[in-house]
């Protein structure tokens, strides 16, 4: 079976993700060494404390761009729903932010950026027609390689 060429922004976000993955997990790696310069809100911190603060959302997101690259790559159709818990965790940050800050106008922006970016990238994977294709190819093969008997039998 014949696969639709990769949608030109999901071969783009692999690359980015591989890319910012790489960056966030050698952050991570240096931060507790202290090596580089961090910040939180504008505020400068030590890299350990930057861990403290931040460090689980880091490694995590980290972990997923990575994990999103590779099954862009590999052509996964778990990738859909990886991608779109990037958007969540970034979400999730940014609104207990906004909460912890008490302010109304961040809890609204990291609403409205939360539904913007979830949304937007839902409609994209879920509803744009070249990618629902490539992903229900990726699906067909994936389910006919599994119930494929080996040669020589």
């Amino acid at each position: 079976m014949q696969r639709p060429p990769r949608p030109a922004l999901l071969t783009v976000g692999a690359y980015v993700s591989a890319l910012f993955g790489f960056v966030v997990i050698l952050t991570f790696i240096f931060a507790p060494l202290n090596i580089g310069s961090y910040s939180i809100n504008n505020t400068p911190v030590t890299g350990p404390e930057f861990l403290r603060q931040v460090g689980w959302l880091f490694g995590a997101v980290g972990v997923v761009c990575i994990a999103v690259s590779y099954g862009l790559f590999k052509e996964r159709i778990w990738t859909r729903p990886l991608m779109l818990s990037y958007w969540t965790l970034l979400g999730a940050y940014l609104l207990g932010d906004a909460i912890g800050r008490n302010s109304s106008e961040d809890l609204i922006g990291a609403l409205l950026f939360t539904c913007v970016t979830l949304g937007s990238a839902s409609a994209y994977l879920y509803l744009r027609k070249s990618v629902t294709d490539y992903y229900r190819t990726i699906a067909t093969s994936e389910a006919f390689s599994a119930h494929a008997v080996p040669r020589g039998v």
